[in-house]
């Protein structure tokens, strides 16, 4: 391939992906959480415009000295468009190798126009990616670089039927603003327990717990540690409401490699449990940043690819340029509905970032409703070594 020794050393240090390949299954392809090898192309066409969009960004805000990264992205992301376009036909390929020659004569100058913070010769040159990306563009057949949420495998997009079960063991009452540990049990369809080595790792670790109050308030991440008997674990976390909590246990056997999630409650130390917020909220203000939510189609039905766009700017409304992975991704999306029998688990799509690449300040995701009614999102970013959750909530059509 005439891009593998350039771009060999640039994805060196980005390390394998957190998702093993284990026999008898094969699990889903972990950088597009759940589409398919056939509708690729839109998706990485996308994720190119949105490294070229951050090039133009860095002229709004101070962050000179994460260009010469994003630079690299960009080269990054043109590498996998042109793994994905081997069938787009002759005239996009000969594009393809004239646009990659000019992308790496143009390298060295947005570096170092970067790197002096020369405003105008930087313009320039992202000026002039911009138009070999253009007509790049124009080389495609037509509608081959247009999303088409319609072809994607929706099952791949939801989880799979479940093996294993999830019982919450005996212990005290949750009460607010008090540490507890919650301990669980994981069994399979036989009664056995099922431990850390009989799951596979997804983003960095093999199980992911979500717990939430009914009234979709107060929300946690957590990673439940064994306790070295069979299928039992731990898990620690200071509630903040004193009703009960749902839980609810993202895994993924390596017997079947699909995905499952289940779920139990914590009792509270009152009740009745409260009941949901049902509001409508598509921007949050966190820590001085903010943070919107796009949603197409806006009014999305159940079984409906949603295809999503996070944008992060700061309190002056400039990009944010410098989102950081946490556990694999630059957005982590769990959605719960109000009823408290549905939940959502995905992550900004693309390629497991290099813990040292950085993200921003639009950030895309997709998924799909299993379930009409009301939804809240809950989404995670890292900056500055902090996790930033922002609340989100609307309503199916």
């Amino acid at each position: 391939m005439f891009l593998a020794g350039y771009l060999g050393l640039i994805l060196a240090g980005s390390g394998p992906s957190t998702r093993a390949a284990v026999a008898p299954a094969q699990p889903p392809a972990e950088p597009w959480c759940g589409s398919n090898n056939g509708s690729d192309l839109p998706y990485l066409w996308q994720d190119l415009w949105l490294e070229m969009e951050a090039l133009e960004a860095f002229s709004q805000v101070d962050a000179w000295t994460n260009a010469p990264s994003r630079v690299n992205q960009l080269l990054n992301k043109f590498g996998l468009v042109q793994r994905g376009s081997t069938r787009q036909g002759r005239e996009a390929m000969e594009r393809l190798r004239d646009s990659y020659r000019s992308l790496v004569k143009l390298r060295p100058r947005l570096v170092e126009a970067a790197s002096k913070q020369d405003l105008p010769s930087y313009t320039q040159a992202v000026a002039q990616v911009h138009q070999t990306l253009r007509q790049l563009e124009a080389a495609y057949p037509s509608g081959s670089l247009q999303l088409n949420p319609g072809s994607l495998d929706l099952s791949a997009l939801l989880p799979g039927r479940p093996t294993l079960s999830l019982e919450v063991l005996p212990s005290s009452r949750l009460k607010a603003g008090q540490p507890a540990e919650v301990k669980i049990r994981i069994k399979d369809l036989k009664g056995a327990g099922v431990g850390s080595l009989d799951l596979l790792e997804l983003h960095t670790r093999r199980l992911h717990l979500f717990a939430i109050d009914p009234g979709l308030q107060d929300y946690h991440h957590e990673h439940p540690i064994t306790s070295g008997r069979p299928g039992e674990f731990s898990v620690y976390f200071t509630p903040r409401q004193p009703g009960e909590y749902r839980v609810w246990l993202d895994a993924t056997p390596i017997a079947t490699g699909r995905n499952e999630i289940l779920r139990a409650r914590i009792e509270g130390s009152i009740t009745p449990p409260a009941k949901p917020i049902l509001d409508a909220q598509l921007q949050a203000v966190h820590e001085g940043w903010r943070y919107e939510l796009t949603l197409n189609p806006p009014a999305p039905h159940p079984g409906q690819v949603v295809e999503a766009r996070l944008k992060v700017t700061d309190a002056r409304g400039r990009p944010c340029l410098v989102l950081e992975p946490w556990m694999g991704a630059f957005a982590h999306v769990i959605g719960f509905h109000a009823a408290g029998e549905s939940m959502l688990h995905v992550h900004a799509h693309g390629d497991p970032p290099h813990e040292l690449m950085r993200g921003g300040p639009v950030v895309p995701f997709r998924f799909v409703l299993p379930q009409a009614g009301h939804w809240t999102l809950f989404i995670q970013t890292q900056l500055d070594g902090n996790v930033i959750t922002a609340r989100f909530a609307f309503k199916t059509a």
